[in-house]
């Protein structure tokens, strides 16, 4: 399109480097730019083994509180080397922060049918914010699904400041509410209010949804 190229290599295209160029259709010979160096080089494909979280006691029926289960089905998929941490259809309640391993994707039934939902409590108090719910490194996905989340800094971040790589992110919905509910009959003694005071807003990696950064 108008500002990018999509090109899709060849499965058989050997490993290697490569110079491309590019032409826009107008111009002749000025038309031409490029000469960007490409490497190629040969994937290495990531374990498919599948891991249910509902084998794992996950009830996704929103009352229960799913997060020993479906912790125990990340760290399970981390012990294998990776896989695919299945999550069927249903609202899937946690609490606390939760790392995705590296080689993991979790993968729902579509966003309009899996949710992953924070507690939506109102938050009272700075020590009501986890610094995130979900913490990637490299080499995770999350697919297919829709997340909800009140009580967090940041609803996805990459842990420390290292450069992490291959961060798939697809078919997702996220739905951040720190500030949601009804302002009260005295505003400024809500805790919205005052949520700049505890360092939830004016920062530059805080209140912000997703927070992926480093990443090649």
């Amino acid at each position: 399109d108008r500002y990018r190229l999509l090109v899709t290599l060849p499965r058989d295209l050997a490993p290697g480097e490569y110079t491309v160029w590019a032409h826009n259709g107008y111009g002749g010979p000025v038309g031409w730019g490029g000469g960007v160096k490409l490497r190629v080089e040969r994937g290495t494909a990531w374990p498919d083994r599948v891991v249910n979280v509902r084998t794992l006691g996950a009830r996704g029926d929103d009352v229960t509180d799913d997060s020993d289960a479906f912790r125990r089905a990340l760290e399970t998929a981390e012990r294998q080397g990776g896989g695919v941490v299945m999550v069927p259809a249903g609202t899937y309640r946690l609490a606390g922060p939760v790392r995705v391993p590296k080689r993991v994707v979790i993968r729902g039934e579509g966003k309009d049918l899996t949710w992953l939902k924070w507690p939506l409590v109102a938050p009272r108090a700075p020590s009501d914010f986890i610094p995130a719910a979900l913490t990637v490194g490299g080499e995770v996905g999350i697919e297919r699904l829709s997340i909800m989340v009140r009580n967090a800094q940041n609803v996805i971040r990459t842990a420390g400041k290292e450069r992490a790589r291959d961060v798939f992110l697809r078919e997702l919905r996220v739905h951040y509410l720190p500030w949601a509910g009804r302002p009260g009959n005295d505003p400024e003694k809500d805790p919205q209010w005052a949520f700049s005071k505890w360092g939830i807003i004016n920062g530059t990696e805080k209140d912000v949804a997703v927070l992926v950064r480093g990443i090649d």
